[in-house]
C-alpha cells in the first residue's frame, strides 16, 4: 500500500476530456477484466479458456499467463473446445444476467443478445454467428466425435434446445419438451442420447437418431428443482451425474445425485454441500466426482464415486461455484465462481495450485476519493478493490469475507472507507485504505445497507438499510458507535446526503425525501413529489438547496429551509443515478443508468448540455476543487469505466 500514495501524482498527467466530447472519446481508463461463466481445458491440456462478460480469455495452464482474447461484445455464458481443440463454441445474452441472484437468473424477461458463435480456437476468428432467439443460451456442447453441437436456452418457446451439424452448422433438430429453461446438458459417451436438465423438476434423456425423448429420467414431484449440471460417467455410459436446488420458499437446497440410466435408477445421493450444487463432473477416469456448491456454501467437494465417500472438500471462493473442469489427465481440476475467481487445485491432495483475480465480479458500488485521485469498487465477490487510474489495475483488495458490497463510501478526511455488506450478517465495516486493516465492524441493520454517506468533516457515517429494515443509522466515525437510528420510511433507502449544519437527507424507495436534524434525531421535513424510488441526492455548496433524481425520471430542486420544490427538469429518458454540484453550486451534473449525463443549471435545473458515455450506469460522480467531474460507470459486467470531465 505505501506506492499507493506515489502514485497519487500521475493521476495529474492524465488528459481531460471537455463535456461537449464526451460521447466520442474512450473512458480514461477502464478497471477490470469482467465476470466469468465457464472454465474449459484445450484437449491437449495446453490452454484454459474462461468465458464471461468480458469475452473469452485463454491463459497457458501452466502459468496462467494471458494468451490472446476475444472481445465478443455480448456476456459469453457457455464455452465448449470441439474434440480436436480447433474450434471453440460461444453462447452469449445480455449482460444484465451475469448477476448472480436468482430473480435475474429464472425470471420470465427475454434477451436480446443470444448468439451461438463459432470461433477459431487459435486465432479467435470467427467463423459463424447463429442467431438464437429470444432466449438466452445457457450451455453449449460437442459430441463426442464432433459433428454435432448442441445447445441450451432459458425459455422453451424458443426451441429450448437445438442441434447443429458441424460441417455447415446448418440445424438438424430441435427439443421443446422442457416446460421451464434448460440449464445443463451432456451428450452419452457414445455419442447416441443425451441429458438435459431444467427447471421443470426433470431431468430427461433424449435419443438422437429419433429425435424423441427417450424417458424422463428424473422428476420430483410438487418440488420446485432446477436441475443446473448433468454429466455421463466417460467410463462408465450407464452412470450419470445430476446436480442442482430444490427450493422451497426461494430457499436453495442440495441435490447431488448418481444414477443408472438404464435402469433409471437413483444409485447414490451424495450429501455435504449446504446450499444448491452448480456444478458436478467426473474425471476423466470415472472414478471421482467434483461437484460445486452456491453461494453460501462455496466449497468444491470431490468424492469417490464407488463408495460415495467425500475425499476433500476445497475451499477458496468467496461466492458460490459456477463451472468446474479437469484437465485432460485428471490430476488438476479448475475451477471458476460468482467471484470471478480462477483457481487449479491439485486432485490428489486437494491443494491450490495457482490462483488467477485479475477478473472481476458484478460491481454493485462504486465511489471515487474526494480529490478524484483512486477509486473502490465492491460486488459479488464481497471484495473492496482499490484501483489505480494510472494502470488500470487494484493497488489493494480488501476482503470483507461476506457474500457482496452494497454499498460504499469514502471518508474525506481521514480516506477510511465504509463498505456495507449482506450476507452473513447485513455489517458495516470500516478499512484503513494506508494498512488494508479493517478497523471496526458495525451492526444495526437488519437488512444489508444500500446506501451510505460520510458527513462534510467526517465524523458522522449514515447508511441507509435496504427493504425490511428501511432504517437510517448514523454513526460516530471515529468510534463506531451508534448516534441515532431514524425509522420512518416504508421503504429501502435509495441515497442519503448530509446538508448544512451536518443535517441529514434520506430518499426511498417510495420515492419520499426526510430531512432528520442531526442533535435531536427528529424529522425536520417529509419531501414529497417524486412517484418511485429516490436514487440520488446532492446539496448545493452553500447549503441550501437539495437536488434530487429517480426512477420517475425527473430532477427536483428543494430550497431545504422551507421544504418546497423551487425547480423541476424532466428531459431524461432512464432513471437517475448520481447527482453532484460543482465546486460553487452553479451546475449540476445528473447521470441515468442508460450512461447518458446532463449538465443542468444548479438553480433552475435548466438543461445547458448532454452528452452519451456509456451504455452502462454510472455508479459515482466526484467532484473537485478545480472544478472537474470524475465519474465511474459500472454494472454487471465486473468492468469499471472512468471518465474526467473538465467545463469549457
Amino acid at each position: 500500500m505505501q506506492r499507493f500514495w506515489g502514485l497519487l501524482a500521475l493521476i495529474a498527467t492524465l488528459p481531460l476530456l471537455a463535456f461537449n466530447h464526451a460521447a466520442e472519446t474512450a473512458p480514461l481508463v477502464s478497471l477490470g477484466k469482467g465476470t466469468l461463466s465457464q472454465v474449459v481445458w484445450s484437449p491437449d491440456g495446453s490452454v484454459l479458456a474462461v468465458s464471461g462478460s468480458n469475452g473469452i480469455y485463454f491463459y497457458d495452464a501452466e502459468t496462467l499467463v494471458e494468451l490472446h482474447h476475444i472481445d465478443t461484445g455480448p456476456l459469453i455464458t457457455s464455452i465448449a473446445f470441439n474434440p480436436d481443440g480447433t474450434l471453440l463454441a460461444a453462447g452469449s445474452a445480455d449482460e444484465v444476467f451475469a448477476r448472480q441472484e436468482s430473480w435475474r437468473r429464472f425470471s420470465p424477461w427475454g434477451s436480446q443478445h443470444n448468439f451461438v458463435y463459432i470461433f477459431d480456437a487459435a486465432s479467435g476468428e470467427e467463423l459463424a454467428a447463429i442467431e438464437c432467439g429470444d432466449s438466452y443460451i445457457t450451455r453449449v456442447q460437442f459430441s463426442p466425435d464432433g459433428t454435432r453441437l448442441a445447445a441450451a436456452s432459458m425459455y422453451p418457446d424458443n426451441n429450448g434446445i437445438r442441434i447443429w451439424d458441424t460441417a455447415n452448422f446448418q440445424p438438424v433438430q430441435q427439443f421443446t419438451e422442457h416446460t421451464y429453461g434448460v440449464f445443463a446438458l451432456d451428450f452419452s459417451p457414445d455419442g447416441r442420447t443425451f441429458l438435459s436438465g431444467g427447471g421443470d423438476n426433470t431431468a430427461r434423456l433424449w435419443d438422437l437418431a429419433s429425435g424423441q425423448l427417450d424417458r424422463i429420467l428424473m422428476y420430483r414431484v410438487s418440488a420446485k428443482l432446477k436441475v443446473f449440471s448433468v454429466d455421463f460417467n466417460s467410463q462408465d455410459a450407464d452412470m450419470v451425474a445430476i446436480a442442482g436446488g430444490e427450493y422451497s420458499h426461494d430457499i436453495p437446497h442440495p441435490v447431488l445425485e448418481i444414477w443408472d440410466v438404464p435402469r433409471g435408477e437413483l444409485l447414490r445421493s451424495l450429501e455435504g454441500h449446504s446450499s444448491d450444487v452448480e456444478v458436478a463432473l467426473f474425471s476423466p477416469n470415472g472414478a471421482l466426482l467434483a461437484s460445486g456448491g452456491g453461494t453460501p456454501d462455496n466449497n468444491i467437494q470431490l468424492w469417490d464415486v464407488n463408495t460415495g465417500s467425500l475425499l476433500h472438500t476445497l475451499n477458496g471462493h468467496r461466492a458460490g461455484l459456477r463451472s468446474l473442469v479437469f484437465s485432460p489427465d485428471g490430476s488438476k481440476l479448475a475451477s471458476v465462481g460468482w467471484d470471478a475467481a480462477l483457481y487449479v487445485w491439485d486432485v490428489e491432495n486437494g491443494k491450490q495450485l495457482m490462483s488467477l483475480e485479475t477478473h472481476t465480479s458484478s460491481i454493485w458500488s462504486a465511489a471515487i476519493s474526494p480529490m478524484g485521485d483512486w477509486l473502490v469498487s465492491g460486488g459479488d465477490d464481497g471484495l473492496v478493490r482499490i484501483w489505480d487510474f494510472a494502470t488500470g489495475k487494484p493497488l489493494a483488495t480488501l476482503n470483507t469475507a461476506t457474500n457482496r458490497v452494497t454499498a460504499l463510501a469514502i471518508n474525506p478526511v481521514t480516506n477510511e472507507i465504509a463498505a456495507a455488506t449482506d450476507q452473513p450478517d447485513a455489517s458495516i465495516q470500516i478499512w484503513n485504505t494506508v494498512s488494508g486493516e479493517q478497523l471496526r465492524t458495525l451492526n444495526g441493520h437488519t437488512a444489508f445497507a444500500q446506501a451510505a454517506a460520510y458527513s462534510p468533516d467526517g465524523r458522522w457515517l449514515a447508511t441507509g438499510g435496504s427493504l425490511g429494515d428501511n432504517t437510517v443509522i448514523v454513526w460516530d466515525a471515529a468510534s463506531g458507535e451508534q448516534r441515532y437510528s431514524f425509522s420512518g420510511h416504508t421503504r429501502s433507502v435509495k441515497s442519503l446526503a448530509f446538508g448544512p449544519d451536518e443535517a441529514l437527507i434520506s430518499g426511498d424507495g417510495r420515492g419520499t425525501i426526510r430531512v432528520w436534524d442531526p442533535d435531536s434525531g427528529e424529522l425536520i421535513h417529509t419531501l414529497v413529489g417524486h412517484t418511485c424510488a429516490v436514487n440520488a441526492l446532492a446539496v448545493n455548496p452553500a447549503g441550501d438547496l437539495l437536488a434530487s433524481g429517480g426512477c420517475d425520471q425527473s430532477i427536483l430542486i428543494w430550497n431545504l429551509a422551507s421544504g418546497e420544490i423551487t425547480a423541476r427538469s424532466t428531459p431524461f429518458s432512464g432513471t437517475i443515478t448520481q447527482l453532484s454540484f460543482d465546486a460553487v453550486g452553479t451546475t449540476l451534473l445528473a447521470s441515468d443508468d442508460e450512461g447518458n449525463l446532463w449538465l443542468l443549471d444548479g438553480i433552475s435545473a435548466q438543461t445547458r448540455m448532454q452528452s452519451h458515455v456509456d451504455d452502462n450506469e454510472v455508479q459515482s460522480i466526484q467532484t473537485n476543487p478545480s472544478g472537474a467531474f470524475w465519474l465511474a460507470s459500472a454494472a454487471a459486467s465486473g468492468v469499471l469505466n472512468v471518465w474526467k470531465i473538465q467545463q469549457e
